[in-house]
């Protein structure tokens, strides 16, 4: 399964071919058998490869760990299309390695993209509800917050329960009294968006 002796025309065929193969030995958690052929893939163009030899050289597994080059991977997969590079690229854009830059505006961007890709897990709901929560790389906006919080949690994220929590706890005076909706136009008075209800 030589890069070399395929042709050009068979150049996306032969690198699904090594992807899969490549997917096989990672269930089997034959990582040293896989990252070549993620490697192989990845360079021929491959997105779901490019974004899986990220994730070897972000976390150290089979080579020296690089997050430089790991987001380089996760880009060039996103730009391709993959979501859920884009979430793991948003993630390190995010602030959770001291080896990375945080640019949560980035970040966002990166979170929203996932989703509109289709490929957002519960991490990334999670995660852009809490950057709507504090008001990091956009405005704060609790309703939303709420209802990606909510998204997350049907995913099964773990931290999107007690995220709801303090986002609940948070904006408790300003919880519609009628249909408790966090979705209100604040002014002079409270406007809830869900029932109308017109409140002090």
């Amino acid at each position: 399964m030589c890069k070399e002796i395929c042709p050009e025309s068979g150049e996306k065929i032969w690198a699904q071919k090594a992807f899969r193969q490549g997917a096989a030995h990672f269930a089997a958690y034959r990582y040293w058998d896989a990252l070549p052929l993620f490697r192989q893939a990845a360079q021929a163009g491959h997105p779901q490869a490019m974004r899986c030899l990220g994730w070897f050289l972000e976390n150290g597994y089979c080579v020296p760990a690089d997050v430089d080059q790991a987001a380089r991977w996760y880009a060039a997969a996103s730009e391709a299309g993959d979501g859920l590079a884009s979430g793991c690229l948003a993630v390190l854009w995010d602030g959770v390695t001291a080896d990375f830059p945080t640019d949560y505006r980035e970040a966002f961007r990166l979170y929203r993209l996932s989703i509109a890709q289709g490929g957002a897990t519960g991490t990334t709901y999670n995660n852009l509800a809490v950057l709507y929560m504090n008001g990091t790389g956009t405005e704060s906006d609790p309703a939303m917050a709420e209802r990606l919080l909510r998204k997350a949690m049907s995913l099964g994220n773990p931290l999107a329960g007690s995220n709801l929590e303090v986002l609940a706890d948070s904006l408790s005076p300003f919880r519609c009294p009628r249909c408790g909706s966090l979705d209100i136009r604040r002014g002079r008075a409270c406007l809830c968006r869900g029932c109308g209800l017109i409140f002090p």
